[in-house]
C-alpha cells in the first residue's frame, strides 16, 4: 500500500507523519517530523511565499530521510470552514421502499443543493445526526430499512474555496498534491475519542498557538464546533507585557515554569530568571507568574463555556472535557480545566493509531497530545481498515464513506 502523509499545518508548527498500512492491519510508521511553519497567522496564509518556502523546506527534511511522498492529506480549520446543521426530505427510490445506497446519495445531492453552494464556498464534509423513516425517528442507519419518506438531519462542514484552491496552488509549485482536505476538529477526533466518548459527550478541546478549537459530541453526534482567535502565543504576549522581558524568554518562562493555577503554588517561591537567559540576574514570583497565564485561560475557558451553555450541552457531557495541541502540556492545565468547566478532564493522546515504527523514537513523538491531529489525519487517510467501531461521515465527493475506526479503549 502507498505511504500516507498526514501534514498537520499548524500556524507555529508543523507536524508530520508518513505511515503505510501494514498487511495485519496496523500502521507503520515511517518518519515523524515537526518544524516552525512560516507565512500562517491565525489560519490564513498571510504570506504565500513564505508558506510555500516553509512547505518546501518541510519536503526537503522528508527527502533527506529517504522519502519523497507525491501527495498529502491536509487539515483546514476555522477561520476558513464553518459548522451548521440541516435538514433534508427526500422520498424513497425503489417501489419496495427498502432504502438504498442511492437514497443516501440522493439526500446528500439535495443538501448541496439546497444550502446554497457558491464559488467561493462548498462542503467539504456531510455528517449524518439522524434519520428518519416515515413516522420513525432518530435513526442511525437507515439502509436495508423499509418505508416510503426518508428525512436527515446533517452537520455540514463548509470550506472557504479561495483558501483551499491557495492551499492547492502552494503544493502543486512543489510539484506535490492535496488528495484530501479534512476538517481539523473532526480529524483529531478520530485519533483520541472513542465511541464511548463521542456517545456519552465529550468536549475536544484543541489548545493551538494562535487559535483554540473545539468540537462536542454527544449521542454520536456532532453538536457544535468552532474557533476561539485566542491561543498559546496569548499567554507567552502577556507573560512578555507584565514581566517586561523579550518574546523569546516569555515563551521560555512560560514553557519551563508555567503553571495553569496560581492556587497551587506558594506565594513565597520564586523563579531564578538565569535559568533561561544568562544575562537575566533578577527573580520574578511564581505564583505572579501563574496568575498572568490563568488570567488568560480563563478568557479561553469562558468562551468555552459560553459554547457548552449555547448547546445545553452540561447535562449531555459525561466524558468531560479531552485537551489537545501544544497547550496542553501546560503543567496544571487539567486540572485548570476541571475546575473552570465543571466536567472531568484529561490530557487526549493518539490512543486510535495501532503502530509499528521503523524507529522508536517516532512512537515516542507521537505519543504526544500535539500529534494527535496528525495522527488522525492517518486514520482518516486509511478509513478502509477494518471497521470496528463507526461514526457515519460522508465526505462531500460522494457518499463514500463510513468513517471509521477505533482501535484501544479509552475509558476515564
Amino acid at each position: 500500500m502507498k505511504p500516507i502523509l498526514a501534514l498537520d499545518l499548524g500556524n507555529q508548527n508543523t507536524r508530520l507523519i508518513l505511515a503505510q498500512q501494514t498487511k495485519d492491519l496496523k500502521t507503520k510508521i515511517l518518519a515523524t517530523l515537526e518544524r516552525p511553519s512560516d507565512g500562517l497567522n491565525k489560519g490564513s496564509i498571510v504570506d504565500y511565499g513564505a508558506f510555500v518556502n516553509s512547505l518546501f523546506e518541510t519536503f526537503e527534511d522528508l527527502k533527506k530521510m529517504g522519502f519523497s511522498p507525491k501527495d498529502a492529506i491536509i487539515n483546514v480549520a476555522p477561520p476558513h470552514t464553518t459548522f451548521k446543521i440541516a435538514k433534508v426530505i427526500a422520498g424513497v427510490a425503489r417501489n419496495d421502499g427498502e432504502i438504498t445506497k442511492y437514497d443516501i446519495d440522493q439526500l446528500n445531492e439535495k443538501i448541496r443543493e439546497t444550502t446554497g453552494e457558491t464559488a467561493n464556498k462548498k462542503i467539504l464534509h456531510i455528517i449524518p445526526r439522524q434519520f428518519s423513516v416515515d413516522d420513525l425517528t432518530n435513526i442511525k442507519d437507515p439502509l436495508g430499512m423499509h418505508g416510503y419518506r426518508l428525512e436527515m438531519e446533517a452537520a455540514l462542514i463548509e470550506v472557504f474555496i479561495p483558501h483551499l484552491k491557495t492551499l492547492e496552488k502552494a503544493f502543486a509549485e512543489l510539484n506535490k498534491d492535496v488528495s484530501q482536505e479534512v476538517f481539523s476538529p473532526l480529524a483529531a477526533s478520530l485519533a483520541c475519542l472513542t465511541k464511548k466518548q463521542m456517545s456519552v459527550g465529550t468536549i475536544l478541546i484543541d489548545l493551538g498557538a494562535e487559535n483554540t478549537n473545539f468540537i462536542i459530541f454527544g449521542e454520536d453526534q456532532i453538536l457544535d464546533a468552532g474557533i476561539l482567535n485566542l491561543g498559546a502565543d496569548n499567554i507567552t504576549h502577556d507573560i512578555a507585557i507584565c514581566l517586561k522581558v523579550p518574546l523569546e524568554v516569555a515563551e521560555k518562562i512560560k514553557l519551563t515554569f508555567g503553571y495553569a493555577l496560581s492556587d497551587d503554588i506558594n506565594r513565597k517561591e520564586s523563579i531564578d530568571l538565569s535559568k533561561v537567559n544568562k544575562e537575566m540576574t533578577n527573580e520574578i514570583n511564581k505564583r505572579y507568574l501563574a496568575e498572568i497565564i490563568e488570567a488568560r485561560l480563563e478568557e479561553i475557558f469562558d468562551a468555552i463555556n459560553a459554547a457548552i451553555k449555547k448547546n445545553n450541552c452540561y447535562a449531555k457531557l459525561a466524558g468531560g472535557a479531552v485537551l489537545i495541541g501544544g497547550g496542553a502540556k501546560l503543567p496544571g492545565i487539567v486540572d485548570f480545566a476541571k475546575k473552570y468547566l465543571k466536567l472531568p478532564a484529561k490530557i487526549g493522546y493518539p490512543i486510535n493509531f495501532e503502530t509499528t515504527a521503523t524507529n522508536e523514537k517516532y512512537s515516542d513523538l507521537i505519543d504526544d497530545p500535539s500529534f494527535v491531529l496528525a495522527s488522525g489525519l492517518v486514520i482518516w487517510g486509511m478509513n478502509n481498515i477494518v471497521e470496528k467501531r463507526k461514526i457515519n461521515i460522508y465526505h462531500s465527493s460522494s457518499f463514500l464513506q463510513k468513517l471509521k475506526k477505533f482501535f484501544k479503549i479509552f475509558l476515564p
